[in-house]
């Protein structure tokens, strides 16, 4: 089994580089600034088309994104660049090579935001709230018509492996331990998953040939305050004193507050049971 993975230099496909090479399959990390096994421009039709046409994948897994929210409400072109006509060669190369790829494409629970924030969303209740999440699901588009895709929708977090690079997690314990206040929303209400079950879930997507649209998170909710709360406590970091609670309002700081992922769809596809928050905060 041979598996591609662009944008193996982020956060999210360093982490699963590691943990597919570790299960012993053949991993190609693609990276386009930064050193990876290949380097390939994916804004770059021929170029991305050459280098899959030379490594000819069994899977490819696209983690590469634009993801700073903010910027993307600056730049709507950087984000469409980034999340749009980076997946959109992706696929042109599979078919113009005639490849039969399973192509998993890393999507965001951000196309959520439900008027009820702690009301779960199926994966048909996307509603947009910024350039970020309009690209991302323009990005799932382009690859729909594909019988051979996998789009997961998801929120991760657990210990980086890259030094420059922290997760939300790591984010909130060094600010913590550096005893700096951070300012946390108490009304953004999410269900995120460490990055180890997130990367076993897609092996055995892969392993089942699962395709179509997929929730992946924790089987409970929270608030991000809670979670960062409950952080604070595993490594007992004076919340207190250094974490304070904001209001998030939608309209103002263009950021969705009901992005909770229902995940009874991957559950009853794969027969398994997502773990509890809980259990992946237990992992840092």
């Amino acid at each position: 089994m041979k598996i591609l993975i662009c944008g193996a230099t982020g956060l999210l496909g360093s982490y699963l580089s590691n943990f597919f090479l570790k299960m012993k399959y053949s991993v190609i990390r693609a990276g386009f600034k930064k050193k990876g096994d290949v380097k390939i421009n994916l804004c770059d039709f021929e170029d991305t088309k050459k280098k899959i046409k030379k490594i000819k994948p069994n899977v490819i897994i696209n983690c590469a994104a634009y993801t700073n929210v903010d910027d993307c409400d600056k730049n709507i072109f950087a984000a469409i660049n980034g999340n749009v006509i980076t997946i959109k060669n992706i696929l042109l190369a599979i078919k113009k090579i005639k490849l039969k790829s399973h192509l998993i494409h890393i999507s965001t629970d951000q196309v959520y935001n439900n008027l009820n924030s702690t009301k779960k969303n199926k994966e048909k209740n996307v509603n947009f709230i910024n350039n970020y999440a309009i690209s991302k699901y323009m990005g799932e588009k382009q690859i729909l018509n594909y019988n051979k895709s996998l789009i997961i929708r998801t929120n991760f977090f657990g210990q980086s492996i890259l030094k420059n690079r922290l997760s939300y997690s790591d984010w909130v314990i060094k600010n913590l331990k550096l005893k700096k206040k951070i300012k946390v929303a108490s009304n953004i209400f999410f269900n995120p998953i460490h990055m180890k079950f997130l990367c076993t879930i897609i092996e055995l997507s892969i392993k089942k040939k699962i395709f179509g649209i997929y929730n992946i998170g924790s089987k409970d909710c929270l608030s991000k305050y809670k979670f960062c709360f409950l952080i604070a406590k595993k490594f007992k970091l004076n919340y207190k004193k250094y974490l304070k609670k904001i209001k998030i309002v939608t309209n103002v700081h263009y950021k969705p507050t009901g992005t909770i992922m229902d995940i009874n769809k991957i559950e009853k596809k794969l027969f398994i049971k997502l773990p509890y928050i809980k259990k992946s905060i237990d992992l840092l």
